[in-house]
């Protein structure tokens, strides 16, 4: 672990050597968010996304550095649909660490292959037009929408949410 104001090495005082600032609150802060970090990995290996993305999400608010977290919670995104909000904690995380990041693995994968880029496309604007038929009221044109959309890309969350919102309105 470095020092946040000098950089140096810290040791296991509470006080940096080099330039002496009191770090113990640092280090508690670090020490929860990669706990945080870890109960995310579990809660992603046991599939449980969104429970993941809850842990990582304050990881990254404890400790904003923490590349760990940020590089796996760009791929819970990703996964879930979000590729946006995936694409943006990747980019965050190579502007904190610009090298030995895994950040640049994923990033090239994404852009070597087309049909991912082109399926987060079609999923992006198939959502927003979704969106848009709901806001004018045309909710069958929306629900046929977002049908072919989770057809395409079945882990959307928010398609899947946005489609049971639909749903339950006609059923009410």
């Amino acid at each position: 672990m470095k020092c946040y104001k000098c950089g140096s090495f810290l040791y296991e005082n509470d006080y940096c050597a080099e330039c002496g600032a009191n770090v113990a609150q640092y280090k508690r802060i670090v020490k929860k968010s990669n706990e945080l970090y870890n109960q995310g990995l579990e809660y992603a290996r046991d599939r449980n996304l969104s429970g993941a993305i809850r842990c990582l999400e304050v990881s990254i608010k404890l400790y904003k550095a923490n590349i760990n977290a940020r590089n796996l919670l760009g791929l819970i995104y990703v996964e879930v649909g979000e590729y946006t909000r995936g694409l943006a904690q990747w980019i965050i995380s190579k502007s904190l660490q610009n090298d030995n990041n895994m950040a640049d693995y994923f990033l090239e994968q994404l852009q070597n292959s087309r049909q991912d880029l082109n399926l987060m496309n079609v999923t992006i604007r198939k959502y927003n037009k979704a969106v848009g038929y709901v806001q004018q009221g045309n909710y069958d044109l929306a629900e046929i929408q977002l049908k072919k959309l989770l057809n395409d890309n079945p882990n959307m969350v928010q398609g899947h949410q946005l489609l049971a919102l639909l749903v339950d309105r006609r059923m009410h």
